[in-house]
C-alpha cells in the first residue's frame, strides 16, 4: 500500500469518527428538505458519503496515472 492510499484510508476513518456528531443534524436536514423518513434520510447520507469517497479515490487514481 502506498502513502497516498494510506492517507485516503486515514481520511475515511476520520470522517467516520466525526460523522456521529454531524450525521444527526444532516439526517434531520434531509428529512425536512426532502420530506422523507429518517431511515431514507440516513440511507441518502450514507450514499452521499460513499460517492464522495469514490470521487476522492478517482481523483487519486487520476493523479497517479498522470505522474
Amino acid at each position: 500500500m502506498d502513502d497516498n492510499h494510506r492517507i485516503a484510508e486515514q481520511q475515511a476513518r476520520e470522517m467516520e469518527t466525526a460523522r456521529p456528531q454531524s450525521s444527526d443534524e444532516a439526517v434531520q436536514g434531509r428529512m425536512a428538505r426532502l420530506d422523507v423518513s429518517q431511515e431514507l434520510a440516513r440511507y441518502l447520507l450514507d450514499l452521499e458519503t460513499r460517492i464522495w469517497q469514490l470521487e476522492m479515490e478517482f481523483e487519486e487514481l487520476k493523479r497517479r496515472s498522470n505522474q
